[in-house]
């Protein structure tokens, strides 16, 4: 599904000659004529029976036998072998729109797996995705565009472009802890707040102000599929409150529980992200500022904060603050040019701490 220009197609289809799943099944009979003896052990392991598990035929799988996943290498002959006969199939029709909303979704997923994971890979995709949009999705004075083929990105983003892309600029800063996703992200939400919001009662709206005018302007807060636009928007202005201390975030996304509330109080299983966002914005979050004269200095301290349930920033000489992002960070130091860890637990600050067992003894306070 990733293009070689690093973004992600839109879809592929399920069917292919009119028959859905044709490209994907396999009878016995297929697999054991490709397999030979090999498909015996092949087949107990892949739940691949005469009788089939879809509609008469098979998808292999190891939903049955998960044990078997630590044994993959095993098999890899015998996917391999399998793989190359499905691809001289009729293969599904592919949709090769490359959405911003999509993608942005993608670049959160990738970005938490890889930090959760311990998968490198997973995040250097989750900043792919972003370098490709950064180069290939924004138009004129760098506004967002939504959609992108065969070399040409158009139509002007809505509200979930927007909400997602930050979304997934702020998961991957959380693995990376790079400034220049903070920035971004920082960057995006400053244009969403100017181009979407409904200044009059809260929320945002799915058009910007300068969009094409419509009958309606519409505003949802349902979360469906995928979050809405506004829940996903409130989880970003709480995350980004708490990186850089901006109180008129949380009052944003506030407004966006206030212009809700009544619909929500009436169906609240329909705003799962929503409610989500709103006991976090009842926490008393941790943030700490890690501060040194090279990141080399903090790296530590870094380590000290993996797995903890923590906001994390870094600041180091090394590398220079953003300009939209001075205003925030500017007061760290680190006295003599010692690592120095700043501690806050919600609207509470603690003495700057320069050891690792000080900088756990604040973070293990109740």
């Amino acid at each position: 599904m990733q293009s070689p220009e690093g973004g992600f197609y839109t879809a592929l289809d399920a069917d292919s000659e009119g028959v859905e799943g044709k490209y994907y099944l396999w009878t016995l009979a297929e697999a054991e004529g490709l397999l030979g003896a090999r498909a015996k052990d092949f087949c107990e392991a892949y739940n691949m029976t005469p009788g089939g598990n879809f509609e008469g035929k098979n998808i292999p799988n190891l939903i049955d036998n998960p044990a078997q996943l630590s044994d993959m290498p095993g098999f890899t002959e015998e996917r391999s072998i399998l793989f190359a006969a499905r691809e001289k199939r009729v293969h599904p029709f592919l949709d090769d729109k490359i959405l911003t909303c999509w993608n942005g979704l993608c670049m959160a997923a990738f970005a938490y797996a890889g930090r959760t994971l311990s998968q490198k890979q997973y995040t250097e995709t989750a900043a792919g995705i972003w370098k490709f949009i950064r180069s290939r999705m924004m138009g004129k004075n760098n506004s967002l565009l939504s959609s992108y083929r065969d070399g040409e990105a158009r139509n002007t983003a809505h509200a979930d472009d927007y909400a997602y892309l930050i979304w997934g600029l702020l998961e991957l800063y959380a693995s990376t802890l790079e400034l220049e996703y903070l920035s971004s992200a920082h960057r995006l939400n400053s244009e969403f707040l100017d181009r979407f919001r409904d200044k009059e009662v809260g929320g945002f709206f799915y058009t910007a102000y300068d969009a094409e005018r419509l009958i309606a302007r519409t505003k949802t807060a349902y979360d469906g599929a995928t979050p809405s636009a506004n829940s996903v928007q409130a989880m970003n202005l709480l995350h980004l409150f708490g990186l850089t201390g901006d109180f008129t975030l949380y009052q944003a996304a506030e407004e966006i529980f206030e212009a809700f509330a009544g619909e929500i109080s009436r169906y609240p299983a329909a705003y799962a992200y929503m409610m989500d966002a709103v006991v976090v914005s009842r926490k008393e979050e941790i943030r700490v500022v890690l501060a040194g004269n090279t990141r080399k200095d903090v790296e530590e301290m870094i380590r000290c904060m993996e797995g903890k349930e923590a906001l994390v920033v870094v600041l180091s000489q090394d590398e220079k603050i953003p300009e939209n992002l001075e205003k925030y960070f500017a007061d760290y130091h680190y006295p003599n040019n010692r690592p120095t860890a700043y501690v806050c637990k919600g609207r509470t600050c603690f003495p700057p701490v320069h050891r690792i067992v000080e900088l756990e003894e604040l973070l293990a306070r109740k």
